[in-house]
Formats: structure tokens, sequence, C-alpha cells
């Protein structure tokens, strides 16, 4: 089972963490007897029965010295929808220096990898509601269940939860793109974009004036603007200009075609997506050393508590068993203490393992089988556990050969792009320095591009520049006709950064050799446009770009790479698009952008798939 969901919840010193999540999750569980909860309360830890489909686990960790309490609440539930675990820890430790009163909340669901769960897992209603009762923080950063409006005197809060280094969680600004007259939509707007990601960031909704104030704070490289979100993860740094790549910007472009005009709410999608990072962080990441600590308590005081019960039925199962033998076997009990050779070793067992006390007689002797027979179960249930448990250890050791793999190719990757830069640099400063010798400095002075050409940090936000109805100028050379899902698998992956920049640029060549055609300036195709120093353009490396496919991929896997295009480039409205681009990055996902030039007849390209590598001979 994957965790799709986890959220830290530090509680008031004032607050009992454990009445906390006892009050709040019976009030969750009546809430949910429309799912089929027939049972909202319990007594103490044990198994409970709550519904057909339904079982609440109660575990109660020892009680410290100090007065310490950790409890741990288990529900396990199935719907037409899955299975699903919500797990709520519960840390009530009154005499620790900080975060003396902390609840976990941990959802684990039958998805095939994290991503998976993330994206199919929503925060448990009951987060929400904790969080509308008790004052909670991340560090020093208060956590809430619905967005903060924020006016410009009160930035200040804004301003301290982007800078605080002890929080873990996001901090999402959302300025308003309107006037302040339109408070309501804008709200509500937000308020649905971030229903995935409760208990894990902390939203300001800001008004014109917090945002005027706050972007005066802060550095162009971390700046806000009206309309645009922007999620800042942990650990920011303001003082270093590359961090701004670190905390993602929501465009109005990549909003607007996700929100239903009429009810002013923001797709179930875009949420997903949008939480996707953030909810990552708290699952992939370390756990705190406090919480780390008291699960591993209340986990092996499961196991204890579970053992124990799986015993007790065992053993009530052989007292029935008993129950029903026949005199035949008392007869052969009685038989067996009477024959001399077996009297004083089956004596010397009874005194072994039911005491010194307790004659050596038939009952004894039957006292006997069911001990031993418990015990054996007790032996096999301890060996199912040690089996999960090895299989546990097998499979972490898979993951943790998976990542040296990726952590080496990252390395190696990063070395040749490093290799690459230096070299571009050393080639920049030699022709620079030859411009100079000859008098023309002047030359080497290259303008800043406009904002409007920065690269999107993820793949939606590529999608929403170049898909139909976009205002972008890109969209005039450039058009997306392709499955938006099979791109946005790559956000999924957690890649859309890494990804969003590269075709972005492969984008922006497209841009320019459309443009340079139409003008005259560029009379070949794009393989030879990129390898031509002297045609002016963007431009990228020719090893990222194929112009064609093998023939056998073609003759084999041709029909993967027939994708829509309008009814004016091709009557059946799909064409085969062979020519691609593919980026340096190496990994299973491999992702390419395809597209067909089609700049002489319509003046634009059209790129009709960006996901997965397709199939090939190599794949």
């Amino acid at each position: 089972m994957e965790t799709g969901y986890r959220a830290i919840l530090r509680l008031d010193d004032s607050t009992s963490a454990v009445g906390a999540a006892e009050s709040e999750i019976s009030s969750w569980l009546r809430g949910k007897r429309k799912n089929g909860i027939e049972v909202t309360e319990w007594d103490g830890p044990g198994e409970y029965r709550l519904g057909e489909r339904a079982d609440l686990s109660v575990v109660h960790g020892e009680e410290g010295l100090d007065g310490s309490r950790r409890r741990l609440y288990r529900l396990r539930e199935s719907n037409p929808g899955g299975t699903w675990t919500v797990s709520v820890y519960a840390f009530d430790v009154p005499e620790a220096r900080s975060n003396r009163q902390t609840l976990v909340v941990d959802v684990g669901t039958d998805a095939p990898d994290v991503y998976g769960a993330v994206y199919n897992t929503a925060p448990p209603t009951l987060v929400r509601d904790i969080l509308s009762t008790y004052p909670a923080r991340d560090g020093a950063t208060p956590l809430t269940g619905e967005p903060q409006f924020v006016h410009g005197d009160e930035v200040d809060e804004v301003f301290a939860a982007i800078t605080d280094d002890t929080r873990t969680a996001s901090v999402i600004v959302a300025p308003m793109p309107w006037g302040n007259e339109y408070e309501s939509d804008w709200r509500e707007i937000v308020t649905s974009l971030t229903v995935e990601s409760v208990g894990v960031a902390s939203t300001y909704v800001l008004d014109t004036e917090a945002t005027e104030a706050l972007a005066a704070r802060l550095p162009q490289s971390h700046v806000v603007s009206k309309g645009v979100i922007r999620t800042f993860s942990p650990r920011v740094a303001l003082d270093v200009e590359g961090d701004r790549l670190r905390h993602r910007m929501l465009f109005p472009d990549t909003l607007a075609r996700a929100v239903n005009s009429k009810s002013k709410k923001v797709s179930r999608g875009l949420a997903r997506r949008f939480a996707e990072s953030t909810r990552l962080r708290f699952i992939e990441r370390e756990l705190p050393t406090d919480v780390r600590r008291g699960i591993a308590l209340l986990e092996r005081a499961e196991t204890t508590a579970h053992t124990a019960r799986q015993v007790e039925r065992h053993r009530a199962e052989i007292d029935l068993a008993f129950a029903a033998d026949s005199a035949t076997e008392i007869v052969h009990f009685h038989h067996a203490l009477e024959t001399e050779p077996l009297r004083i070793p089956l004596a010397v067992l009874v005194e072994r393992w039911l005491g010194p006390d307790v004659d050596a007689d038939a009952d004894a002797l039957r006292r006997l089988g069911a001990e031993l027979d418990a015990r054996d179960a007790e032996i096999a249930i301890l060996k199912e556990q040690a089996d999960k448990a090895a299989n546990s250890r097998e499979e972490l050791r898979d993951d943790l050969e998976a990542a040296k793999k990726l952590a080496d190719d990252m390395q190696l990757l990063a070395t040749i792009a490093e290799d690459g830069e230096n070299k571009t640099a050393k080639e920049l400063a030699t022709l620079r320095q030859r411009m100079f010798e000859d008098g023309k400095g002047d030359l080497t002075f290259v303008a800043p591009e406009e904002d409007i050409w920065d690269a999107p940090g993820d793949i939606e936000s590529l999608i929403a520049l170049i898909a139909p109805g976009s205002n972008h100028p890109v969209h005039k050379r450039v058009e997306f006709t392709g499955d938006e899902s099979k791109a946005l698998d790559i956000d999924r992956g957690g890649l859309g950064l890494r990804y969003a920049h590269a075709f972005w640029e492969y984008v922006r060549v497209l841009y320019d050799y459309a443009e340079g055609k139409l003008a005259g300036k560029v009379s070949v195709g794009v393989h030879a446009y990129l390898s031509a120093d002297h045609l002016p353009g963007h431009k990228c490396a020719p090893v990222r770009h194929a112009p064609d496919e093998s023939d056998t991929t073609k003759r084999n896997w041709g029909h993967e790479r027939e994708f829509a295009v309008p009814k004016e480039v091709h009557p059946k409205e799909k064409v085969r698009m062979y020519a691609h681009f593919k980026p340096t990055w190496a990994n299973a996902f491999a992702p390419r952008m395809h597209y067909l030039d089609h700049v002489d007849e319509t003046g634009k390209v059209y790129i009709g798939y960006i996901g997965k590598h397709l199939t090939n001979t190599k794949t």
C-alpha cells in the first residue's frame, strides 16, 4: 500500500493532541454514516467493526513517567474507488522542550506507485476539521483549513511565513488579479485550487495593497504579481537568484482554462496537480525525530497487540476443539500416564510448561497440548511477520538501488551539461574578445528578454501557452493539438520543471524558425536551420533534434505517431509526425515532442505529441 497523503500538525501546548484526535475522529466518523459507517464510538484499545467494509484499530502506547501519551487510530475502509487506510497518530508529550502536542495524519491506498497514490488521494475532511477547530502550525507558520485573506497592513505575516526557515509546508501566495470588489470570486477560485493542499500548505489571498507591499519586500527573482499564484517551497533563499526556480508560479492562462465560469471553481485535475509536488515532499522527506520515534513506538505496540489477538483467537479455537474431544481420547491420556516409560517424561513436560504445582493427569495433558498448539500458532504468526519484514527490506533495497542509479545518471548528465556550458562560455569569451579586438565591441551587447519569454514552471503551464485560445505571441506560429493528458503525465512523474524548460526551448526554436521562414530569411528545414550558424533565430543543439524515424520504427510503430491536426491541415484531421525533439535527460520515461512543420502552407508548426517516449527499436 502506497502513502498518498501525509500531514504533520503541531498544536498549541494548551491543546491535548489525544483529546483533539478522539473528538475529531468521532465527529468525522459520524459524518461518514452515509458511506456505510454504523458505529462511531469506541472504548479503549482494540479492534472495532464500524460497518460492512470498515474497521477501526485503536492502539495505546505505554504511558511515560513524564505523563506522555501516544495513540494510534487506524481506519481501514473499502469502497468502489479502492481500499483506503487513514492513520492518525497523536502525541501528547507535556515535558518535551518543543512540539508537545502533535497530530500526524497518513492516508494509504492500493495504488501502483506513490505518484498514483498522491494523485488519487484527497486530504481527508478530518484534517480540515482539525485545522478549523484548533490552532496549528508548521514551524512558526500557521496552518489553516481555508485560505487567509490579507490586507495591506497585514503583509508582515506573509513575509514571515515565506522566510520561515523552520517550516516544511509550502506557502501559497495568491494576489488578486482584479480590484478588491471581486474578493469573493477570487477567494472561491483559490479555495477550490488549494483544496488538495490542505494540511501541507499555508495559503494567503492578497488584496491589491498587500500585493504591492509584499512585492516591494521581495527581490525581482522571487516577486509576486497580480493574478500569478506562487508556491514558495521551504528554505527560501532570497539572495540567490537561481533559487527562483524552486518556487513555482501558476499563471492566469493556465488557471483560466481550468476555472468553471459559473461556479468559480477550479477543476479537480488542476487542484491535484497543483498540490502534487508539495504532497510528495511531505511523503518522501525524512520525518522529524520526535515524530519518527513516536510512530515507531506505536507501530511496535500495534504489532504486539495484533499478535496477542491472533494467538488468543487460536487458543479459543483449540479450547473448542478440546471441549469436543471424545471419551476415547481421555482414555488414551490415562493409558499414557500409566505407561512407565512415558509417565516420568510427561510429568517433566507438564512441570516445565504448566508449573510445578500442576499434577500430571489427563486434564494437565489436555492443557499442555493446548499450550503447545498456541505456542506453535504464535511462532507461525511471528514467522509471517518476519517474512513481511523481509519483503519490505527487499523492496527498500530495490528502491535504494534505483535511487542510486538515478543519482548516478543525474551526476553524469549534470557533468555533461556543465562541460557543455563551460565549452560554450569559453567560445563566447573568445568571440567577444575577437570582436573587441576588431573594434566591434558594441555588437557584444545582448538586450535582456521580456518576461513573457520566461520558461514555464511545469508542463501544464507550457501547454497553456501553446494550446488553442492562448494569447501568448508564440501561439501565432506554434500550436499544440495533441492529448494533454499524455503531456501532463510528465508533471505527475515529478519531472515537470525540468522538461517544461527543455520543451520551451524547442517551442522557441520552432517559433523563430517559422518567423524566419515567413520573412524569407530561412529557406531550409528545421534540422538544417539548427545546424546553420549564419541563419538568425533561437536554436538548440542539433543532437537534440531528430528529423525522422528509422524505417523499422515507421513500419512497425508508425501508427503510434499519428496525431491530431486541424481540418485545414488534413481532411482526416490526423497525420503522422516523425520529426521530434528529445531532451538531454535520460530515464525510463524519456519524453519526446513530435511536431509537423506546416509553415509553408498555414504559417504554423503543429505539436501533436508531448509525452513518454513512443515505441521504437530501443524501447
